[in-house]
């Protein structure tokens, strides 16, 4: 196994997997090039895989831990007004679970943000939010870049956009990578 500063790194097969019944599965993800620019995607599917609905926004200027929590909130209020009250949330930002899982320090300049997706999670549904590796978070990726090309604003997608057919196909059969992880 290769090594890597004192540190082991194993295989991993690495893929998206559905929820199991009777919940829904949000993968949102946001992103942010080198000019600035932020955008925000995000996709819901049932426990077969198949696309229930999905949201692009391209947001303008923002830092990465801004997009990722507003492709959190936009994607957590679709899954509401969309009815679903089992929510399984996947992200591949692991600084976005840990701040929604602590409380609400008001210094940062996102605490309304993540003050609003706390509230959202205590609505009267259920709803997990996770973090997956990036592998498995492919199709919100492909929408958060996709939302790029949009004009700024929020967009809703009810078919998925050209090009994201292909990676819901190999999510759907259980296809999974493998993924070099630190044990």
């Amino acid at each position: 196994m290769p090594l890597l500063m004192g540190n082991r790194r194993v295989a991993k097969w690495i893929g998206w997997t559905p929820p199991t019944w009777p919940w829904c599965k949000l993968n949102t993800n946001g992103t942010r090039k080198q000019s600035g620019v932020a955008s925000v995607g995000g996709l819901l599917r049932d426990q077969s895989g198949r696309w229930i609905i999905g949201f692009g926004m391209n947001i303008g200027m923002c830092l990465v831990t801004m997009a990722e929590l507003w492709g959190l909130y936009q994607g957590q209020y679709m899954a509401w007004q969309q009815g679903c009250r089992w929510i399984s949330v996947e992200v591949d930002s692991l600084c976005v679970t840990q701040l929604v899982s602590n409380p609400v320090a008001h210094t940062y300049e996102y605490a309304p943000l993540l003050q609003a997706i706390k509230d959202l999670i205590k609505q009267d549904w259920h709803i997990v939010v996770r973090h997956v590796y990036r592998k498995a978070n492919h199709a919100a990726d492909f929408l958060a870049n996709y939302a790029l090309s949009t004009p700024l604003g929020f967009h809703i997608f009810h078919k998925p956009p050209p090009g994201l057919a292909s990676i819901i196909t190999h999510d759907t059969y259980g296809i999974a990578y493998p993924y070099l992880i630190l044990s």
